[in-house]
């Protein structure tokens, strides 16, 4: 690490302008020397005896301590106690920081981090957060960065994030490793929402800031006659506050890095969307593209950005399509591709948009072209490329649905995550999202055969190209289980605490089938002498299971010489009148608000289609139901909402009833809101196609829901710390996005 590479141990994450000195004394090592200073505190860790706030950093001697014998490495790591584990992890955790975000770290730094990464042990008890489990620090396991924004307001169980990195004060944005087994089409990219820091940084509330926003789109010019490629220079005195946008820092390697080089990271903002909306529709270009026809059908520039950054050394990003914005609820499709140039460079040539080349660009230059144009685009010479795409949004009435694409759009997100099991399919994912990029606008481009993964799950053997799912008919399996299984599949859910795709093998099938009948074929040979039963169906006595209709233990009578009397405990009529001999159990009131909780659970768990019980898939047939070609997976049908309760008078204080009810445990019971399901019934199983990527439906997938479970405790909940009450409020989007943005 770079001389004045510094840290905020106050803060536990990186923070610019530290100076402040620290002590010096480093450890003597041979390799010593290849490290220059650090002004990074750090602490001698192997005589450590507890952590405090000023032990949390931890300097590149230690890690050379830890790893000097590599081949004793683990083992020495294995002799550390947990403080000591705690700050190395907390090192690791900075180091890559300062690998992802600041650059200071070089090239000998990266390796050590490698191995210091190789002996950690994962995180064993990781926080969870919309569906993720996330640790604060690398590993194995746990090896992808991504931020999340409110991270303390989103974990459960009202855990701490200490250790976690914030990097951005607004928004308040905490750094976080997760494991990329666990991802699927709805979490691979997370967007960051930046109004706020767009408000602060113009000291304007969003109304305010998008009217003094002020852009303008001039000098426009065509770069071919015959092709609808432009470039345009974006002005404005507060244009500079896109470059800022830029520095932030927040870059990580793209999951489609095998066809594209450099870095991004994908924000959201309303306010920069309407300004560079008001200056697209100020300027001449509405009336140049679609040679004039298509001016009055724009509607505005995608409020999702993806900034780009590309080294020198950097490799290419390859030919292709970038995937159009399409909400056909509001037939609003994107037609036209935006670039934002923020660092000036050439190449020859640095972009190459359907032949036509673009060498040199200046800052803040633009590019427009259309999206039927296959484009590729190189590194600069010298020095960063840095660069904003979004699109052009257009209203178009004459949309129409085509099965084609959806087939191969939703094969492509589903193999672009299987590709972090194999990396081999990552290419044949990307050849099937510029596919139905291509169909997109009729302009269909050959492929290869299709790809087929034979999958086994407790015991039962299937396959899949991502769009369809055979089943072989087998013992006492239903179509509503193969439903189910082609779900949890498919949207990567979790069975306790793992995800599904860690729980079932996956094999590529190197055949290729010309009908049907040669999948039977092929999936009868492979069956397996493994047993198979279904999953099984929810029941009452599942549901009556989970609710306590006793104390763990007795209570303990703390009457003695209170001058209650009998009735006065048989049936307290509040706490403060018989503390401290009140009984929570003996009080109406309490069981009376225990019971609709408890009620509340039971209708919750009734409205799911798939509860997680003890780490089993239990179904729930009256949410799975068959009608005609179609299984329909049913959510939250009739659900209703905790009723009031109003409670006697003398019940004026706190702590009052709810007080005594709190959470007992979460039981796992993922939303699904999604299309019908088609099958077609063969002699020999079933074929289903999951279309989840139809745009006339809100698909919405939360596969980390659970229903809370209410319990009666002897003393009163502090208010406002009531877990089992937070669960009722709904939780925020997380602010992720999905695989539209993927393969751009």
């Amino acid at each position: 690490m770079e001389p004045g590479s510094s840290f905020s141990s106050e803060s536990l994450s990186p923070a610019a302008g530290d100076t402040r000195q620290q002590p010096s004394t480093l450890r003597k090592r041979k390799n010593e020397e290849e490290h220059r200073t650090s002004k990074t505190p750090r602490i001698e860790a192997l005589n450590a005896q507890s952590v405090d706030v000023d032990s949390h950093w931890q300097s590149i001697a230690f890690f050379h301590e830890v790893i000097a014998d590599a081949p004793h490495a683990s083992s020495k790591y294995a002799s550390l106690n947990p403080e000591q584990k705690l700050i190395l992890a907390l090192g690791a955790r900075n180091l890559s920081l300062a690998t992802c975000r600041s650059g200071s770290a070089g090239e000998k730094d990266k390796k050590i981090l490698e191995r210091v990464v190789g002996i950690l042990d994962a995180d064993e008890d990781p926080t969870l957060v919309g569906g993720m489990s996330v640790s604060f620090y690398p590993s194995r396991r746990y090896s992808m960065l991504k931020y999340i924004a409110d991270l303390d307001g989103k974990v459960r169980d009202g855990r701490n994030v200490n250790h976690f990195a914030q990097v951005m004060k607004v928004p308040r944005l905490f750094a976080v490793f997760v494991n990329p087994a666990e991802l699927s089409y709805h979490n691979f990219e997370n967007i960051v929402p930046l109004d706020r820091w767009v408000e602060e940084r113009m000291s304007m509330a969003q109304d305010d800031a998008t009217d003094g926003l002020e852009l303008e789109l001039a000098d426009i010019r065509r770069l071919d006659r015959k092709k609808d490629v432009f470039t345009a220079k974006l002005d404005g005195t507060r244009s500079g506050m896109l470059r800022d946008i830029s520095d932030l820092s927040l870059y990580v390697a793209p999951l489609n890095r095998g066809t594209r080089g450099g870095e991004r990271f994908i924000f959201h903002s309303a306010i920069l969307s309407q300004a560079l909306t008001r200056a697209v529709k100020t300027s001449r270009l509405l009336d140049l593209i679609g040679h004039g026809k298509l001016g009055h059908e724009f509607e505005f520039v995608n409020y999702v950005f993806r900034s780009n950054k590309f080294a020198a050394a950097d490799g290419d990003f390859e030919n292709h399509l970038d995937s159009p914005y399409y909400d056909r609820a509001r037939n609003h499709v994107s037609k036209y591709t935006l670039l934002i140039y923020l660092s000036a460079g050439q190449n020859t040539p640095l972009l190459r948009v359907q032949g036509v080349d673009v060498g040199q660009v200046e800052e803040m230059t633009c590019v427009i072209f259309d999206q039927k144009y296959e484009h590729e685009g190189r590194p600069f010479i010298k020095g960063d490329k840095v660069f904003l795409r979004t699109e052009l949004v257009f209203r178009d009435e004459n949309l129409r649905r085509d099965d084609a694409i959806s087939k191969v759009f939703s094969s492509a997100c589903y193999m672009a995550g299987q590709s972090l099991f194999d990396r081999e399919l990552a290419s044949y994912a990307h050849e099937c999202f510029e596919r139905a990029n291509s169909l997109h606008w009729s302009l269909d481009r050959a492929s290869r055969d299709a790809v087929y993964l034979l999958k086994q799950f407790q015991g039962l053997g299937f396959m899949t190209n991502g769009y369809n799912y055979w089943f072989p008919k087998c013992g006492t399996m239903s179509l509503q289980d193969y439903a189910a299984m082609s779900v949890l599949d498919y949207f990567n859910c979790k069975i306790g605490s793992q995800p599904f795709r860690s729980l079932a093998e996956s094999t590529v099938v190197k055949e290729q089938f010309g009908s049907a009948g040669d999948i039977w074929r092929y999936l009868c040979s492979r069956r397996s002498d493994n047993k198979t039963a279904s999953f099984p169906r929810l029941q009452t006595s599942h549901l009556d299971s989970l609710i306590k209709r006793t104390p763990d233990k007795p209570f303990e009578d703390g009457h003695h010489g209170s001058g209650l009397k009998g009735e006065e405990l048989e049936n307290p009529c509040c706490f403060m009148h018989t503390h401290p001999s009140f009984n929570p159990w003996r009080s109406k009131d309490v069981m009376d608000m225990y019971d609709k909780c408890s009620n509340y659970t039971r209708g919750r768990l009734l409205c799911a289609p798939i509860v997680m019980l003890d780490n089993q898939v239990v179904l729930n047939d009256d949410n799975i139901q068959v009608a005609g070609d179609k299984v329909h997976i049913l959510q939250d049908i009739n659900r209703e909402a905790l009723p009031p309760l109003n409670f006697a008078a003398c019940w004026a204080e706190a702590p009052m009833p709810e007080a005594f009810v709190t959470l007992d445990r979460e039981v796992p019971a993922p939303q699904l809101l999604v299309p019908p399901i088609r099958f077609h019934e063969f002699e020999d199983g079933f074929e289903l196609g999951v279309d989840f990527f139809r745009n006339d439906w809100l698909v919405r997938v939360d596969t980390a829901r659970g229903v809370p479970v209410p319990r009666v405790v002897p003393h009163p909940v502090d208010e406002g710390e009531n877990p089992f009450f937070e669960r009722l409020v709904s939780r925020q989007a997380e602010g992720e996005g999905d695989l539209a943005e993927l393969d751009d």
